[in-house]
């Protein structure tokens, strides 16, 4: 199974229930492999199935409620 590592800046996340916010709501979605999610440094860098886009992985980010964008 091939993989890709989406890497994103994402704004808005000011404590580690942020983080755990993105990371809990990435992890939903049955392509997600890995979440590596950080408030200290506001990035977040999300394995997932080679097929995913990057749209639909930045789509979950900003329905928890905070900005993302690729790095």
């Amino acid at each position: 199974m091939a993989e890709i590592v989406h890497k994103l800046k994402i704004n808005g996340m000011t404590c580690g229930g942020c983080s755990k916010r993105v990371t809990t709501a990435l992890n939903k979605a049955l392509w997600v492999i890995d979440a590596d999610i950080s408030h200290e440094t506001g990035k977040g860098y999300i394995t997932t199935l080679t097929d995913v886009s990057i749209d639909r992985v930045i789509e979950i980010v900003n329905s928890t409620g905070y900005h993302a964008i690729e790095i």
